[in-house]
């Protein structure tokens, strides 16, 4: 399943976020951009929309600084356990 050029524009202009973000988040959005996909196909709702959110889901990451994004998780960690 390939995605539609007006989506890979998209991707194409939040990869500088994507490398200010979380290591993988690259790589993520484009499999969340492909099972949206999947789900498109099967329930009717506003592909733009969708696809748009699918990509850019996770691009606030990119304003937090690394070590801040680490205690968070640490935090989150703590508070489950």
């Amino acid at each position: 399943m390939r995605i539609k050029s007006k989506y890979k524009n998209i991707f194409e202009l939040a990869k500088p976020y994507y490398k200010k973000g979380r290591e993988a988040d690259k790589e993520h959005h484009l499999a969340v951009a492909k099972m949206m996909q999947r789900i498109l196909e099967e329930i009717d709702l506003n592909e733009d929309i969708m696809m748009a959110a699918a990509l850019l889901h996770d691009i606030g990451y990119a304003k937090i600084p690394a070590r801040r994004e680490k205690i968070i998780g640490q935090i989150k960690l703590s508070v489950t356990i």
